[in-house]
């Protein structure tokens, strides 16, 4: 299905544009979460660290399918360009 430049919303083109392939924010974004996950272990007191320990790798996998659906609908908004460049002329 081709989507029509209409029809994606500013902010999905706009995340699409900073998780393209090419871009090193989606790294820096991944590595900003897992440093935040470690500081908050290491200043959380001890009763509580156990759901921390739970959780936050949990929080961390889903910022890596966050970040590998938004890098996946870049290259294929890429691509359905490239399509309809391709089929124009």
């Amino acid at each position: 299905m081709i989507v029509e430049k209409g029809q994606s919303s500013k902010f999905e083109r706009v995340l699409c544009r900073v998780y393209s392939a090419k871009s090193k924010y989606s790294y820096i974004t991944l590595i900003l979460l897992f440093i935040i996950m470690v500081l908050l272990v290491k200043l959380v007191p001890d009763p509580f660290r156990f759901y921390f320990y739970i959780t936050f790798p949990l929080l961390y996998a889903f910022g890596m399918l966050l970040h590998i659906l938004f890098r996946a609908k870049a290259m294929m908004s890429k691509l359905a360009g490239k399509l309809r460049e391709y089929r124009s002329g």
